[in-house]
């Protein structure tokens, strides 16, 4: 082997945010979004290159784009748009076998965006996953996979202020492609 394999994957999915402090209306209130998940990935097979069980170890890229979602008559609740990017850690369970089963975790930064409002959200991003790839070539597999994220937006506290918590966390089902080994 002259050099250690690549790996390319391609996602996209349902995204449903239960926990959202983020400021989406005037109104006061958490309120629950769901939309569109796209996740990219590009990394090297790090483990299971002759034999035993595959590792790999990359960069990752998501966007989300959540639509308003049902409100309280008189309340108006805006769309938010998010954007991450990191490292990611992929481990496959039970190597040769037609499907495998794996779990990935992650960890890099987020930015937020919230319609009808000036500024972002800066913060960081937990990525923790498990799914099925089932192979459909020597290369490609067919991936199956549920991520849970936790994107953390701190602000700073003042003398005369609190700081304003507002992280969310969203449950995505993806499916896509992985190409690599």
């Amino acid at each position: 082997m002259r050099h250690v394999p690549r790996a390319y994957s391609l996602a996209v999915g349902w995204g449903y945010m239960p926990i959202n402090h983020l400021p989406v209306s005037t109104t006061p209130g958490d309120y629950t979004q769901h939309g569109i998940v796209v996740d990219a990935r590009f990394g090297w097979q790090v483990g299971g290159l002759e034999r035993g069980w595959p590792a790999w170890v990359g960069f990752m890229g998501g966007f989300s784009y959540f639509f308003a979602g049902s409100a309280p008559a008189g309340v108006t609740v805006h769309d938010t748009l998010n954007f991450d990017y990191g490292i990611f850690v992929k481990h496959a369970l039970f190597p040769g076998r037609r499907v495998r089963l794996f779990f990935g975790y992650g960890l890099g930064a987020v930015q937020a965006w919230v319609r009808q409002n000036v500024g972002r959200g800066i913060g960081h991003v937990t990525r923790l996953s498990a799914g099925i790839d089932t192979r459909i070539s020597a290369h490609a597999h067919f991936t199956l996979e549920l991520a849970y994220k936790i994107l953390m937006l701190p602000t700073f506290a003042t003398e005369t202020a609190p700081p304003e918590d507002h992280s969310f966390q969203t449950l995505n089902l993806l499916a896509g492609f992985w190409f690599g080994r």
